[in-house]
């Protein structure tokens, strides 16, 4: 009778340990999930990532940023290139540099060229300036043909951040970061 005690004791002794190491194994992993999802390079790609589905976050926060006054049916066209914008948008991160407190990420992003088919739109304009009667249709002519641009551009952007109470803050872009993922830069 002592030998199955002492088996059964065994026995249960083993179930023990392999329960705390299960549940060690379970918290840490836990936790480096977290510890994952809180880098700045995963922070990075959340935040581009938002620009790809038309978050909408990404989406309130649309600026229009040529000079030309829009109306209401242009600003409306122009939110459709937009998001033609975003949605094809790709980005790739190059490098990220972090220490105990800073953390800088270097993104490369992929986008059309939205500035230099405005402004070859706008040089059109001025040479044949007697098919446009008046600023409407100028405006017209350049957003029909930001929206057939397929021209792309590459620029880098330097996502900075700062560790808070043990979590990554991005810091601001600034407006020309913007107007690069914008393709009006």
């Amino acid at each position: 009778m002592k030998v199955k005690k002492k088996k059964k004791t065994g026995i249960v002794l083993v179930i023990t340990l392999i329960v705390i190491i299960v549940s060690i194994v379970i918290s840490l992993s836990f936790k480096m999930k977290k510890d994952t999802k809180n880098s700045p390079v995963e922070i990075t790609k959340n935040f581009m990532d938002k620009f790809n589905k038309l978050d909408k976050d990404v989406i309130s926060n649309i600026k229009y940023d040529f000079k030309d006054p829009l109306n209401e049916r242009q600003k409306k066209e122009y939110t459709k290139v937009i998001h033609r914008q975003y949605e094809k948008l790709g980005y790739s991160i190059i490098s990220d540099d972090k220490s105990d407190t800073e953390a800088n990420i270097k993104v490369e992003v992929n986008i059309f060229d939205y500035n230099t088919c405005w402004n070859e739109a706008g040089d059109y304009i001025d040479l044949y300036s007697y098919k446009f009667a008046n600023e409407e249709k100028k405006v017209d002519y350049k957003i029909s043909k930001i929206s057939k641009c397929h021209e792309k551009i590459t620029h880098i952007i330097m996502f900075k951040y700062t560790k808070k109470d043990d979590k990554w803050i991005m810091n601001n872009l600034d407006e020309d970061d913007i107007r690069k993922i914008n393709g009006t830069y």
